[in-house]
């Protein structure tokens, strides 16, 4: 039991702690699948890469599974689902998009296994958006997204938002030159990401207990005119056990505290993994 005195009055709290046995997460990745959003004929996008996608015109090919790029199963892997308002999305002509420059994050984890030429999927009517849903991930696991959006040309008021969803942790890596960032969100310029290669990545990913989550696309309210871009292409990466998780606290059931009562007991819990 402890006491915590607070002014005049004194709680009374009784903690019941739960250990729940685990192991620390590490970062050898266990696989790792690569899709190309735009996979044109004549691109030099490797094999083992898969093209799942939506956009107006060509709404049938997106859902299937991901394949392990270093062995070509689909065996055990996740599955992806794009879902796209009824705003629609476009696709440029005239070799719109660009590969990122040597020495950049999303050169990096791209080259030479995702084509971001000669075309880009773009923004389509006011309010569109588009998601990528993950299912059929394992709760216990973690796991690393990567994406980018490059389109070749500089638009600097076309403001990409990507959030992550359905998820109970994740680490925002996203490249430091973003626009912005918050635990769930960032803003890219995808307009000359040729030049300067930056991603939006999440790290630590832990799905929901039905093993799933959601990358979101769409403009910012300040975009021009509603235009920006969803991503070109991502990773997703199995990354090892989920590690140590924050306490989960209950108080127990509420109170009502009349003055000038001085103590209250609370049969609390606060439940943790015991790493």
């Amino acid at each position: 039991m402890k006491y915590v005195k607070t002014g005049k009055v004194i709680i009374f709290v009784v903690v019941s702690a739960v250990c729940l046995i685990g192991r620390r997460a590490h970062a050898e990745a266990v696989w790792t699948a690569y899709n190309d959003c735009l996979k044109e004929t004549g691109d030099s996008t490797a094999a083992n890469v898969t093209d799942w996608t939506i956009y107006n015109g060509y709404t049938s090919h997106n859902f299937g599974k991901l394949i392990d790029f270093a062995t070509g199963s689909d065996v055990g892997m996740p599955s992806v689902m794009f879902t796209m308002s009824p705003a629609g999305l476009g696709v440029s002509s005239g070799g719109a998009g660009g590969n990122p420059a040597p020495g950049t994050d999303a050169y990096e984890i791209f080259n030479n296994i995702v084509d971001f030429t000669p075309n880009v999927i773009y923004y389509g009517g006011l309010g569109w958006w588009v998601e990528i849903e993950f299912t059929g991930l394992d709760p216990s696991r973690t796991y690393s997204f990567v994406g980018t959006a490059i389109r070749s040309n500089d638009y600097p008021l076309r403001k990409s938002l990507f959030t992550i969803m359905g998820h109970v942790n994740a680490i925002n890596n996203s490249s430091d030159g973003v626009v912005s960032k918050t635990a769930t969100t960032t803003i890219l310029l995808a307009g000359d990401n040729s030049s300067t290669g930056y991603v939006v990545r999440w790290d630590e990913i832990i799905p929901e207990a039905d093993g799933s989550f959601i990358i979101r696309a769409e403009a910012t309210g300040d975009s021009d005119a509603g235009k920006a871009y969803p991503l070109n292409g991502f990773m997703l990466q199995e990354t090892g056990t989920a590690g140590n998780q924050p306490p989960n606290v209950n108080a127990g059931n509420d109170q009502e505290i009349k003055l000038p009562v001085r103590s209250v007991l609370l049969n609390s819990t606060v439940t943790d993994d015991g790493l």
